[in-house]
């Protein structure tokens, strides 16, 4: 498993594995890897080489989850591969400049169970992550607030239909000016605040 590693960690593993690696977009040593193809190593092995593809490490997006959103937090691990690796990726469904706020893809079938958790109180904080639950008919969207708010949750919703799951830990400026369609890697937040 070479996500999460810097491309000249992983180069070094491949090299004494004998494996060759093969890299797609940014090559900088210091880049962390955000996808690997072949994903399983045994598929490595028997091909002999693996293509990675790495970001900046200053847009990889790191997320310190609550504790008290268990449903919320594993159904936003599951879509965006979390569950699975170190490493996982949103796609950006809603960005309008000055709205101060980015939603993400989310998956309707799967959010139908989300019952209100950790719902807002007074305000949403700048940089909190949020999912909509079964109380709004836009269930299982994600969200990311740019500015403190009062009266909305990260994805436009009331309180009640607002589920918080996090807090973004890393630079995430950057996320505001994204354009639909553009994915965004995701990792765990090591962090203790």
């Amino acid at each position: 498993m070479l996500l999460n590693k810097t491309q000249k960690i992983a180069s070094e593993m491949l090299s004494k594995a004998g494996i060759e690696h093969i890299i797609d977009g940014i090559i900088d040593d210091d880049a962390i890897i955000v996808e690997q193809n072949p994903k399983h190593t045994i598929d490595i092995l028997k091909e002999g080489r693996v293509i990675t593809k790495a970001v900046n490490k200053e847009d990889l997006c790191t997320i310190k989850f609550v504790d008290n959103a268990q449903s919320s937090v594993k159904y936003f691990k599951f879509l965006s591969g979390l569950l699975e690796n170190p490493i996982g990726k949103i796609k950006v469904h809603f960005a309008v400049p000055g709205m101060h706020m980015v939603i993400f893809e989310g998956d309707k079938k799967l959010a139908k169970g989300l019952v209100p958790e950790n719902n807002p109180v007074d305000k949403v904080i700048r940089g909190q992550i949020g999912i909509t639950n079964m109380a709004s008919k836009s269930a299982g969207l994600i969200g990311i607030r740019f500015e403190d708010n009062s009266e909305y949750g990260p994805t436009a919703e009331s309180f009640e239909a607002t589920n918080i799951i996090g807090d973004i830990t890393s630079d995430y400026d950057y996320i505001e000016q994204l354009k639909e369609g553009v994915e965004v890697y995701v990792t765990e937040s090591n962090h203790e605040s």
